[in-house]
């Protein structure tokens, strides 16, 4: 079932904090079962985030299991997680002494300022896609994605470009220092086998 389908009908049920322990209880059972070491990440929503009861029960997950909490990368979207940057720190901070890891999903789509990640010292920024499709072509694009990776590598963030699909834009990224990529240019998503 497509997102667009059933986020819009958890969201008018009040299902949203729902949705988000059962995709973090089936991620983190995966990889107690067996995760090869790399990284996940996982979405979740920034009503969540800003949940006082849904963050305690993230975070007691997170420390019964600390050997799965080191493998996982907690991720919000910029747009709604710059909202209230106080609470944002404050759930980094929590997450952070579980072990886990956290992100900042589509950086420089809801863009306000650089500050917040002075504040928050989260562990990686994955740029937006629409920065990234045809950087080898945008000067203001590149200036953008490379001014990003500069300010995020000073503060110790690692950056992940998001929609990258072809050679060229590989070979950029690269050029400019980018940590790490995602996409079909990359590795076309699969399903994961347990």
């Amino acid at each position: 079932i497509p997102a667009g389908i059933f986020i819009p009908m958890a969201k008018r049920l009040g299902l949203i904090q729902a949705l988000d322990k059962l995709v973090v209880s089936e991620v983190m059972a995966r990889l107690a079962k067996g995760g090869d070491g790399v990284p996940v990440a996982v979405n979740l929503f920034p009503t969540s985030i800003v949940d006082p009861a849904f963050n305690d029960w993230l975070v007691a997950e997170l420390n019964g299991q600390p050997a799965v909490a080191r493998q996982l990368i907690l991720e919000v979207s910029e747009y709604g997680a710059v909202e209230d940057v106080g609470r944002l720190k404050d759930w980094v901070d929590r997450i952070r002494a579980t072990g886990a890891k956290t992100s900042i999903d589509h950086f420089g789509k809801g863009f306000s300022s650089f500050g917040y990640l002075c504040d928050t010292r989260i562990d990686y920024l994955k740029i937006d896609g629409s920065f990234i499709s045809d950087i080898q072509d945008n000067r203001d694009h590149r200036f953008f994605v490379e001014s990003v990776i500069k300010i995020a590598h000073s503060l110790d963030i690692r950056v992940v470009a998001e929609t990258v699909e072809n050679d060229k834009e590989i070979e950029t990224l690269s050029k400019l220092g980018m940590d790490a990529m995602m996409g079909y240019g990359i590795k076309p998503p699969a399903k994961w086998e347990t």
